[in-house]
């Protein structure tokens, strides 16, 4: 169910910035910082502990690269989990977790596989990092592993943030990320952005389909809100996971 929740944040953050008297203003979004707060409290409600790593993709902000922004974007997420820490465990020391924010932005890329004579496509579902990209960005782009024309919509997804300490390795964000967008199934749809909230907003249907239906089938079962416990609805397993895949390297 959580991934209908973060879902539901899938939209631009232009809220970030304002021009006042010509001047670019950040300032951080109090409905942002309770959103994340709250997601924060429910992932503590389901695990008792906070997350330890939080890898965050974000869209329409292609044409942003200004420091600050990010850094404000960073510091609701440390007010987010400040506000989650006072609610839940206030005695306890809030240890911050690792943050990775990486950027999601549609490509209007036209790529080919040079070492073939007559320049054919790369396979659907290719992730691509090295030629082609910026050399000092850690970045790589990743193909639909469906397409009805000539060529899959490429997405490029770019690291603008990697928390103090040890990086998290840009193959290790590849294979999340491709495990996201494409480990449930195949997806019919264009590549959209940014398209691991598709494959969470996916699952959380399924997951919220199975639940309704063995709440149906089965009233006299019933799980305390809170417990972390969905159940098993008449073999219906509504805690989906992703079964093992090839990736294209």
């Amino acid at each position: 169910m959580y991934g209908s929740f973060f879902a539901q944040q899938n939209q631009p953050l232009p809220q970030f910035a304002a021009l006042v008297n010509g001047i670019q203003q950040f300032e951080v979004n109090t409905s942002f910082v309770n959103f994340i707060k709250n997601a924060v409290c429910e992932h503590y409600n389901e695990t008792g502990s906070f997350p330890k790593e939080l890898i965050v993709y974000c869209s329409g902000l292609r044409e942003v690269n200004d420091d600050k922004m990010w850094l404000v974007f960073v510091n609701s997420f440390r007010q987010g989990m400040m506000g989650a820490h006072n609610i839940k465990c206030r005695d306890v020391e809030l240890m911050f977790p690792k943050l990775v924010v990486i950027r999601v932005s549609r490509g209007n890329y036209r790529l080919f596989q040079n070492e073939r004579r007559n320049l054919t496509h790369p396979p659907l579902g290719t992730c691509i990092d090295m030629s082609g990209l910026d050399p000092e960005k850690s970045e790589f782009i990743l193909l639909s592993d469906f397409s009805e024309k000539e060529m899959a919509s490429p997405t490029l997804y770019t690291v603008v943030y990697d928390s103090p300490g040890d990086r998290v390795p840009l193959k290790q964000l590849e294979h999340l990320t491709w495990s996201l967008c494409f480990g449930y199934g195949t997806n019919k749809e264009p590549l959209a952005v940014p398209s691991p909230l598709i494959s969470a907003m996916e699952l959380s249907k399924r997951g919220r389909t199975n639940w309704m239906a063995g709440r149906y089938l089965a009233k006299n079962i019933y799980f305390p809100e809170g417990s972390g416990l969905m159940g098993t609805f008449n073999g219906i397993n509504s805690r989906f996971r992703a079964l093992t895949t090839m990736f294209w390297a």
